[in-house]
């Protein structure tokens, strides 16, 4: 799988959504066996691993796959993990750098222009890649906008090759979403396998029923929720408040975002762990410098140009809301 280069035992740590799904199949495909692993959903840092677990493993080399940890999260993680090398393979926005026995493979950050999935950026590493997973990512990130990306061309060859549509893997994508979205952490680390499994049947994915059920159970509740919204409208940028169980920051921000496709949407999530999530996504908007502002304000902020999170006890929200709501102009 030239030119990662895994070296001895390897373990996979991946984003939970359908692009880190995707990509860990993918690098499954390509090993032949990792252990995979799953962060704590909705926290980007090293501590949000099972590092008991990872501890026991003590990999050679430890992947972690469409993650987005900024660099000193990642030297945390490969000194928590004993692991001889630590490879980073992801899309988004970081300040991750190759030095040491750490090596970044992101084009986003090299190339001057945002690749639409992390499972793009493994089909041109790796030898052989499957058509499926490597579009199936971009469809999960980008969904009816991938259309609008530089890749689109080639996707569209790939698709026509196929017989697929936009449409398909879109839902696809939106179904093993859903695993994270309602918190099954099984669901999440079942995905990669089963994606192999399927190959490049897409249909006989669509009719999994574990996704189905997850998919169902999620729109349910954002329908709930989205039917109580009313937005605080500051210039373009509309603020919406929630709480529920569920994972759902996201979910109601690529909706709501659709909905006012020239708005910053900027949700304040309340999880029932204690921990409130503020999410901010836009269409329209560069969101790159406000996501670099935040992390220089001191916010764990993880995201890319369109979209960027962060996560905190609910104590320490009310004063990071007033930050971001001022670095988006908005007070």
């Amino acid at each position: 799988m030239a030119p990662l280069e895994a070296r001895g035992s390897v373990a996979i740590l991946y984003h939970w959504d359908a692009d880190g799904a995707a990509s860990a199949a993918m690098l499954l495909q390509a090993l032949g066996d990792a252990e995979l692993l799953v962060p704590r959903i909705g926290f980007y840092r090293a501590e949000a691993v099972d590092t008991n677990r990872l501890r026991r493993l003590q990999p050679d080399t430890l992947l972690v796959v469409d993650y987005g940890l900024r660099q000193e999260e990642l030297e945390k993680l490969l000194e928590l993990s004993g692991s001889s090398q630590l490879v980073v393979v992801d899309h988004h926005l970081s300040d991750a750098s190759s030095r040491g026995r750490i090596r970044v493979y992101n084009p986003t950050l090299t190339e001057g222009r945002g690749y639409p999935s992390t499972t793009w950026v493994l089909r041109g590493l790796l030898d052989e890649a499957s058509d499926l997973l490597s579009v199936l990512g971009m469809a999960g990130d980008l969904e009816d906008r991938m259309v609008e990306h530089w890749a689109w061309p080639q996707v569209r060859g790939i698709l026509e090759d196929h017989g697929w549509s936009v449409e398909a893997l879109t839902l696809l994508g939106r179904m093993i979403s859903a695993c994270y979205k309602a918190l099954d952490y099984g669901c999440v680390l079942r995905a990669p396998e089963k994606l192999l499994d399927y190959g490049s049947d897409l249909n006989a994915a669509l009719r999994d029923e574990e996704w189905r059920q997850a998919y169902r159970s999620v729109a349910e509740e954002a329908g709930r929720l989205l039917r109580s919204a009313e937005p605080e409208e500051a210039g373009r940028v509309l603020l919406y408040r929630f709480s529920s169980s569920y994972y759902l920051a996201s979910e109601l921000g690529r909706i709501l975002s659709r909905r006012n496709p020239d708005k910053i949407v900027v949700i304040h999530y309340e999880r029932g762990d204690g921990y409130v999530e503020i999410y901010v996504r836009s269409r329209s908007a560069d969101l790159s410098e406000a996501l670099e502002r935040a992390r220089k304000s001191g916010l764990p902020a993880g995201g890319k140009s369109e979209v960027f999170a962060v996560q905190l006890p609910r104590g320490e929200a009310g004063w990071a809301l007033e930050k971001l709501l001022e670095i988006l102009g908005a007070r």
